[in-house]
């Protein structure tokens, strides 16, 4: 199995006990939850060789489809709402993605730990993953935005052109960063659910962007709850 191209990042520590009331450790944990989770989708994204670069759809027929997402070719792709067992939301996915569930996620790549489901197109260039519901990062819905500014300052490290949002999709706040790391661009949407970190990630090899960034942000708007 090829090696990730990612390596898990290094939060540096900080002198303040506490942000926002909360102890900094907590803190710490809920970036580096995220950090984990980023380098585990780049094992998938630079998994076994099995890659043909291609980057491109298959030509799946839209007929009948009943969701779309649309490439920055302006093409149409049938897509489908996804989600975890027992997890109450969703987003869409690609309908011809690959789906990486946590068995097959630990027989590829012997860790499995942070990562519940990931979907992933024919060349392993595009993933979209799903971090599990029993992370050990407690956070809740009041916090987002605290954290939000926290991943911001950590990643800014990596990409100053970092991007970052919040919004509320019902009752939760939603947290999103968008960067660039390492030849990978990186789309996250997070939030609290059960006052445990969800992740979402969309990501894809830079050199695709093009075709695939406005897939990745319709994926990650079409975040809905039961």
């Amino acid at each position: 199995m090829a090696e990730p191209k990612n390596r898990p990042i290094t939060v540096n520590s900080a002198k303040s006990d506490k942000v926002n009331n909360k102890p900094w450790g907590i803190i710490i944990a809920i970036a580096a939850a995220v950090i984990v989770v980023v380098a585990a989708i780049c094992a998938i994204l630079f998994f076994a060789n099995k890659s043909d670069n291609s980057g491109n759809s298959s030509d799946t027929s839209i007929e009948n489809a009943e969701y779309t997402l649309t490439n920055g070719k302006g093409e149409k792709i049938p897509a489908k709402y996804a989600s975890m067992k027992n997890a109450k939301y969703q987003v869409l996915v690609p309908a011809n993605f690959d789906l990486y569930d946590s068995a097959k996620l630990e027989a590829e790549f012997n860790n499995s730990d942070s990562t519940e489901m990931a979907y992933t197109n024919s060349g392993n260039s595009v993933n979209i993953l799903f971090s599990k519901l029993d992370s050990e990062a407690e956070m809740s819905n009041d916090d987002v935005d605290s954290y939000l500014e926290i991943l911001k300052n950590s990643y800014s490290q990596l990409d100053k052109n970092i991007k970052t949002k919040s919004r509320t999709v019902g009752d939760h706040n939603i947290g999103e960063l968008e960067f660039t790391t390492e030849g990978v661009y990186n789309h996250i949407v997070f939030f609290s659910y059960e006052n445990k970190l969800a992740l979402i990630l969309f990501n894809c090899e830079d050199n695709l962007t093009d075709e695939w960034k406005q897939i990745g942000n319709e994926i990650i708007n079409s975040l809905k709850f039961e």
